[in-house]
């Protein structure tokens, strides 16, 4: 375990992280689990202000920008929430980590960092995967004050294009100001 990120397990639901600063003041930072087998969440290596504005995101939500509309859009589709987003800050991390109970009652470990490309089983359960670009971690305080964690993502998509050579699918990968696929999805899409 690293010395400086002591974790402690409440319960099987909820754990907290303790975050060191240089003045020794301990923050802790416990992320709701979206649904009941999701447990043991952790984000790393928490953003500074000069990264966020350089990755292009947002630190403070106003009615403006297109990250708060995507980020009640999300509440709604993934928790039922359909709210005023009250708290306005996000922060930002290089990655997440998480355990999930599978079906089997099987622990997996997940560790997620930005950059990386993660596949998704599309919803209609016939086998059909869909993948994307992880281009940002956060966390965002609702307003019954839990902290959720979500996923910025850039989808690739099917060019209906076939190499030549290799015979596999030519995929490109969705622009940033494309809002044919949402950006922003609750973490636990990857399970």
């Amino acid at each position: 375990m690293n010395k400086n990120k002591p974790m402690v397990r409440i319960n099987k639901h909820c754990s907290l992280n303790f975050n060191f600063d240089i003045n020794y003041k301990i923050i802790f930072l416990v992320i709701e689990p979206p649904q009941e087998c999701f447990f043991n969440i952790h984000v790393y290596k928490k953003w500074n202000t000069r990264r966020i504005e350089k990755k292009g995101f947002v630190k403070k939500l106003n009615n403006g920008t297109h990250m708060q509309r995507y980020l009640y859009k999300a509440y709604y589709d993934y928790f039922g929430k359909e709210m005023t987003i009250t708290f306005k800050t996000l922060e930002y991390y290089d990655a997440i980590s998480y355990t999930v109970t599978q079906e089997d009652n099987v622990n997996i470990d997940i560790n997620i960092h930005v950059g990386e490309t993660i596949d998704i089983e599309d919803d209609n359960r016939i086998e059909n995967r869909e993948y994307a670009l992880i281009r940002g971690i956060f966390t965002h305080e609702a307003n019954d004050h839990k902290k959720y964690a979500f996923f910025i993502l850039d989808w690739f998509y099917d060019t209906k294009r076939t190499d030549n050579l290799m015979g596999c699918k030519i995929y490109d990968l969705q622009e940033l100001n494309n809002d044919l696929w949402l950006h922003v999805h609750s973490f636990h899409i990857v399970d």
